[in-house]
């Protein structure tokens, strides 16, 4: 499925299977980890980052989208941004969060 066929209730469904996974496995071993959900299969695979499973799909030869959530936390995304580039995952800092740093003479 293209990117620009993700719908709401694609999301919609993903949230559900999350929530019925978390219902049925204990996830304590698993806090701060990413989880990314296939919400037409209802797969669900573990990592330390988005690329990181990315990575493992494409291992398996798998490329559908995923919607992604933190282990452990309400929301994903809090101080990066993830952009989109040609079915690649790239983090990188939101320029809102960061500081400059004075340079040291």
């Amino acid at each position: 499925m293209p990117l620009a066929q993700w719908s709401e209730s694609d999301s919609h469904k993903a949230k559900q299977v999350w929530i019925e996974y978390q219902r049925q496995h204990d996830l304590s071993a698993r806090i701060g980890q990413t989880a990314g959900i296939d919400p037409q299969s209802g797969r669900v695979w573990f990592g330390e980052s988005i690329p990181d499973i990315v990575s493992q799909r494409d291992a398996e030869g798998l490329d559908s989208p995923l919607f992604f959530e933190r282990v452990g936390s309400a929301t994903y995304f809090q101080k990066r941004r993830c952009e989109i580039k040609n079915l690649r995952i790239t983090s990188t800092p939101d320029p809102s969060q960061t500081r400059s740093h004075p340079a040291h003479a």
